[in-house]
């Protein structure tokens, strides 16, 4: 596997681009996983490039590591990278001594990108940040996850109480403190599943009439009950999971590896219409709430009578309504970087569907997006495209595309593109592959160290990093065990040992 991804690297022509993050493993030890996104047979693909031990975290040791992966893989960044990507970490994007900054200073067209995925889970965090969700929903939520954690007595009780009022629970999960927003929504939803099992067993738990609940629980029990009680925390919760339900969608489209550039302009914009539409008609779960709860002498959700101010759905409206504001403009903050970078926003005239119907329009339409392409990456297109020839064949490709592929979907295009008709646009297509490789999050690296936690594990912490790198190929590269072919790997291990073989020999 390691052979046939560096015989990719051989294509020409060639461009890629590579994602890295790094972290601490079990053995305490400093590991940076890359992973490298690159064209195969057409379509876009992100293969594992491998892993690296650098000296320290600092950034030097880091992009050090990084080039001796390289070498050893045969791969040279200086005539093929366009793009790097990381999570926002000071050490990969500092101003003057990032890793990012130190990689652009020798190959100055590439692109620096900050993962989307990252950039939407601070987003939260920044419109959350000194709000009823974050100190009082969230807070609440991970105090649940560790009571019920670290105590197998608790849950028990919980999932009997359960089966006797024929409810349905969820064991409350992690909030905070995970990679991406998806996470509090099930959270959310765990919480407000098991909310009326919850409000009995704390009732029980805070009674005074248990022998094995000490004062200190009590108090903490009435504490929860409390809040859960609160007419202002039912409102909140089903705001939060309503909120949540569009930006876990858009965090999840962020982390697939087949998105396109040209494709996230339109989710962000989609997501921030629709959180707006949510200051005059509320989503699902809050309209519910509402209709659950207002009566005219008191408020109650599912048979628990809830504790209500004078004021409380008045001020609930007004701060609902500036925490969508705020959660708006902190999105477009985040992510104004990459939104109007104008070689990102290039990246739009390869989309068909953004063809013209005009023959007028059709004529004029990307020819300066192809300018501003040829000049940004001029370095790494100097030996291997006719510069010349681009505009030329641009017009063709544009006629071919809006006369016989304007209904098939963005990647089917540039497969067929690729594998059928590359010597009719061999220049043109060059960009589009630019394009192609240009990376959205680095969310392929997490789910990597995923793995290589759950390969290195207590029994097996001795393993060789090159033993690590081949079995994390493998489970994130590899085929599934029905479509696995050996004979490769067996001629390898036949021809390839210093001593000879002899599996012949009876």
């Amino acid at each position: 596997m390691t052979n046939e991804v560096q015989e990719l690297f051989q294509a020409k022509p060639f461009y890629c681009s590579i994602m890295f993050d790094g972290s601490t493993d079990k053995t305490l030890a400093e590991k940076e996983v890359i992973s490298i996104k690159l064209l195969q047979n057409g379509k876009p693909t992100i293969k594992v490039l491998g892993i690296c031990e650098p000296e320290s975290g600092e950034a030097d040791d880091i992009k050090e590591a990084i080039d001796r992966k390289c070498l050893d893989m045969k791969l040279d960044l200086s005539s093929s990278c366009v793009a790097v990507a990381a999570d926002g970490a000071s050490v990969n994007f500092g101003a003057k001594g990032g890793v990012l900054k130190k990689l652009q200073n020798e190959m100055p067209w590439i692109k620096m990108i900050h993962c989307l995925a990252h950039r939407l889970e601070l987003a939260l965090s920044d419109a959350f940040k000194e709000t009823y969700y974050k100190d009082t929903v969230d807070d609440l939520m991970m105090h649940l996850y560790y009571m019920y954690r670290r105590s197998a007595k608790k849950w028990k009780e919980l999932e009997r109480l359960s089966e006797s009022m024929n409810e349905n629970i969820v064991k409350p999960s992690r909030s905070q403190g995970t990679r991406w927003i998806d996470h509090r929504r099930k959270a959310l939803k765990a919480l407000e599943r098991d909310y009326t099992c919850l409000v009995c067993q704390f009732e029980d738990m805070a009674s005074g009439q248990r022998k094995d609940i000490k004062p200190a629980d009590q108090a903490k029990m009435n504490g929860y009950l409390k809040i859960f009680k609160s007419h202002k925390f039912i409102l909140h919760v089903a705001a939060y999971q309503d909120l949540v339900e569009d930006l876990a969608s858009l965090s999840l489209c962020l982390q697939q590896d087949d998105l396109a550039v040209s494709n996230v302009r339109t989710r962000i914009e989609a997501v921030c219409l629709s959180l707006k539409a949510k200051q005059t008609q509320y989503g699902r779960q809050l309209r519910n709430v509402i209709s659950q709860t207002t009566e005219e002498n008191q408020h109650t959700f599912r048979g628990v009578t809830l504790s209500s101010g004078a004021n409380t759905m008045t001020d609930f409206a007004k701060h609902h309504t500036k925490l969508i504001l705020n959660i708006i403009e902190c999105i477009e903050s985040r992510f104004a970087t990459f939104i109007q970078d104008n070689i990102l926003m290039a990246a739009d005239i390869f989309d068909p569907a953004n063809l013209p119907t005009e023959q007028g329009d059709l004529a004029t339409y990307g020819n300066h997006d192809v300018d501003s392409l040829i000049d940004h990456f001029e370095h790494i297109l100097s030996s291997q495209c006719d510069a010349n020839a681009v505009h030329g064949e641009w017009m063709m490709l544009k006629l071919d595309l809006s006369k016989h592929h304007k209904t098939m979907t963005y990647a089917a295009i540039w497969e067929k593109m690729f594998t059928e008709k590359q010597n009719l646009y061999p220049n043109i297509l060059q960009l589009v592959q630019i394009v192609l490789v240009l990376p959205v999050s680095t969310s392929q690296v997490e789910r990597q160290f995923s793995c290589i936690k759950r390969i290195l594990g207590d029994w097996r912490l001795n393993l060789k990093l090159s033993t690590m790198e081949h079995l994390l190929r493998i489970c994130s590269d590899g085929p599934k065990p029905v479509d696995f072919d050996p004979l490769p790997a067996v001629m390898r291990w036949n021809s390839s040992s210093v001593c000879s073989r002899r599996p012949d020999t009876s």
